[in-house]
C-alpha cells in the first residue's frame, strides 16, 4: 500500500482532523510526514472526494476512469486501455500504463488476471463476490457468482492467523470450443 493510500485511510476514519493531527497519526503508523506534506494531503483528500484514484496524476485518473467505465465483466489488456485513452485524446506511454496498473492493484482497486500469456485487468466493483473461469486454450474468461467465496477466504485466514481482506478466485480449464 502506498504512503498516500495509508494517509487516505487515516483521513477516511477521521476526515475532520487538522494537518498537525494528521502528521502525528502518520508518525504513529511509522510514516514520515512534514506539516507541509500533511496540508497537501488534506487538500488532495478533500479535492478527490476521499478517493486515492482521483488524487494523483492525470495518467492514474485516466486509467482508473477507463477501467471504472468498462462494462461489468469486461477485462481489458494494457493495450486496450491505451487505445481507449487515445479515443479520449489522451496519449499514454505503455510503460506508464503498466506502472499505474501496478499501483491500482497494490491499493486494491484493480484485479489482474492471467489470460494465457496476456494479463487482463478489471476494476473491483462493490458487488457480489465473483470468480473467473478461464480457458487455458483460447484465454476466454467468464465470471460466475458464488456467495460462499468470501466465507472460504475468511475461514482460511482465521485458521492461519491472518486478517481477511479479499479473495480472488480463478478456475483454469478448457472451454467447449477448445476441447
Amino acid at each position: 500500500m502506498t504512503k498516500r493510500s495509508r494517509l487516505f485511510q487515516i483521513l477516511s476514519s477521521e476526515p475532520n482532523i487538522t494537518a498537525s493531527q494528521l502528521k502525528v497519526k502518520a508518525e504513529d503508523q511509522g510514516l514520515d510526514l512534514t506539516l507541509q506534506a500533511a496540508y497537501r494531503t488534506l487538500r488532495a483528500y478533500r479535492d478527490s472526494g476521499g478517493k486515492v484514484e482521483n488524487s494523483a496524476t492525470k495518467c492514474l485518473r485516466v486509467v482508473a476512469s477507463i477501467l471504472q467505465n468498462a462494462a461489468t465483466g469486461e477485462h481489458l489488456t494494457a493495450i486496450q486501455i491505451k487505445e481507449r485513452a487515445v479515443e479520449q485524446n489522451c496519449s499514454l506511454h505503455q510503460a506508464t500504463i503498466y506502472r499505474v496498473l501496478a499501483r491500482l492493484i497494490t491499493i486494491g482497486l484493480v484485479t489482474a488476471l492471467d489470460r494465457g500469456r496476456q494479463k487482463v485487468f478489471e476494476w473491483k466493483r462493490d458487488e457480489a463476490q465473483h470468480g473467473h473461469l478461464t480457458c487455458i486454450g483460447c484465454g476466454k474468461t467468464i465470471e460466475f457468482q458464488q456467495e460462499y467465496l468470501d466465507e472460504i477466504g475468511k475461514q482460511l485466514s482465521a485458521r492461519f492467523g491472518y486478517d481477511f481482506a479479499r479473495i480472488e478466485f480463478v478456475v483454469r480449464s478448457l472451454c467447449r470450443d477448445c476441447r
